[in-house]
């Protein structure tokens, strides 16, 4: 008997000190999950916000330059904020690795607790509340299109509808319609996390890339408007 209670007490002990450590280690798994898809979710948002911005630059450029290059502030916040969402689409792409491989070592079941649940169906809902905004701005297009029939000079009209509205609104959905699918394969069961933190990685560098350029390309243009605007002023004044 004596031996058998020196040989049960260690276990007990053993036990109780694996299992705080244990909820803690649940606790950063869930942490790292949580923040890898906060991370999918602002970037998603971010390049909605961003591409009709982009449209609308080139759509209206001289306005767009003025507007935009009154202050240097607004360059640097705009070229921030696309270089933060192609950073929170790498930083997924890190924490999806570390979550995958924590879940295959020794957390097979963590994919169905509660925290998981929520996490990647709470992404999904804000993903899904930002398409719908866009979805009715396209109804409201197509709509205005119709009740536009036969009025004259609407193709000049409808040039400005589909190609600064419709035609942004249309890419953004097909971005985040990109990203549902990828949580939803998540929701059932397949592991589609890094190809969607790679998608996310392409589609934030390429909008960042195209803002960058076309900054550089107004910023080139407005002197140039500034010096023929002077050159009209001062022949004026000397007539």
């Amino acid at each position: 008997m004596a031996e058998l209670k020196t040989t049960e007490t260690p276990v007990v002990e053993q036990a109780e000190y694996m299992a705080p450590r244990a909820a803690s280690q649940a606790k950063w798994l869930t942490f790292e999950y949580a923040l890898a898809m906060v991370s999918v979710t602002f970037a998603a948002i971010t390049s909605v916000v961003l591409v009709p911005m982009l449209f609308g630059m080139w759509s209206a450029k001289e306005a767009m330059s003025f507007g935009l290059m009154l202050s240097g502030s607004i360059t640097a916040n705009i070229l921030a904020v696309s270089i933060l969402a192609v950073l929170f689409s790498v930083l997924a792409f890190v924490l999806f690795g570390r979550v995958t491989r924590a879940i295959a070592a020794d957390r097979s079941g963590y994919t169905g607790r509660l925290a998981y649940k929520l996490t990647t169906y709470g992404s999904l809902f804000m993903i899904v509340l930002a398409a719908l905004p866009l979805v009715a701005n396209l109804i409201s297009v197509l709509i205005s299109s119709l009740l536009l029939i036969g009025v004259s000079d609407a193709g000049s009209v409808y040039t400005a509808l589909y190609l600064g509205n419709f035609l942004p609104s249309l890419v953004c959905l097909a971005v985040l319609a990109v990203v549902v699918f990828f949580i939803g394969k998540i929701i059932n069961g397949y592991n589609k996390s890094r190809p969607l933190a790679i998608t996310l990685i392409a589609i934030t560098s390429v909008v960042a890339v195209a803002l960058a350029i076309t900054l550089a390309v107004q910023a080139h243009d407005k002197p140039s408007i500034k010096k023929s605007n002077f050159k009209y002023n001062s022949s004026y004044l000397l007539d």
